[in-house]
């Protein structure tokens, strides 16, 4: 029963949160926006299916379902775009309802299957192999820039089995996957930062906002990288 009871007291939490973490707030067409841009012809066929879905108790339940995630997941202030995939599900199956019945011929519906398996081919190569991680992809939210894998590199050469790593940073997300197999410390909740405290280590990755060039102590060397957008961390160590 205690299993029962905490899950219930877990929804609350987020409840709270969809409408006080007001960072994460979107306009309530932001999910339409998502699909009618990368998922533009499934959400057309949908659109049909709409009208054709009253003739029978499963169609008329797919409709219903995609209809009543996409109003609440739109009235709920915070959005996230992988939550669009709660929409799109239900989305898929009342597009096959409109698909089959749109009053074309055959041929006709071949060329419109055709071209929008190209439409969607198109995106997935956008969203997965051109633009994977910058601004202009939607579904790359608060992502990690591939400069992180020029950071990785650098650490990789710098760092010894006895070596001891300090992360100074709120913001350090996913270094603890690249670095989990070497000897990391974290401080997420610094507000100021000296090195002479921390003379074990020998390498340090500290957010630019706890420590200026200038702090940087003789016989240490750093070069600046960037997590993301707004996050710019350097990569100090002793010079060998």
């Amino acid at each position: 029963m205690q299993g029962f009871i905490q899950s219930i007291q877990g929804i609350f939490p987020w409840l709270k949160r969809g409408y006080s973490d007001s960072g994460h707030f979107k306009p309530w067409f932001y999910y339409i926006g998502i699909l009618t841009r990368y998922e533009l012809p499934i959400f057309i066929y949908a659109i049909f299916g709409i009208f054709y879905a009253w003739k029978n108790t499963l169609s008329r339940n797919i409709a219903l379902w995609f209809l009543w995630n996409l109003a609440i997941y739109s009235i709920i202030k915070y959005k996230m775009p992988w939550l669009v995939v709660n929409i799109t599900v239900p989305m898929c199956y009342l597009a096959g309802v409109g698909y089959r019945h749109i009053p074309l011929k055959k041929i006709q519906k071949m060329i419109f299957a055709s071209a929008s398996v190209a439409y969607l081919l198109f995106f997935s190569f956008y969203t997965n192999i051109w633009y994977p991680w910058q601004s202009n992809n939607t579904f790359a939210y608060v992502h990690t820039y591939a400069n992180i894998f020029e950071l990785v590199k650098k650490i990789d050469s710098l760092y010894s089995p006895n070596d001891k790593i300090l992360i100074v940073s709120k913001e350090y997300w996913p270094l603890p996957f690249y670095l989990y197999k070497k000897n990391v410390e974290y401080l997420p909740d610094a507000t100021s930062f000296k090195y002479e405290n921390y003379e074990n280590f020998k390498i340090f990755i500290v957010r630019d906002t706890l420590s200026s060039q200038e702090q940087i102590p003789e016989g240490f060397t750093y070069k600046e990288f960037t997590l993301r957008n707004g996050v710019n961390l350097y990569v100090v160590y002793k010079n060998q």
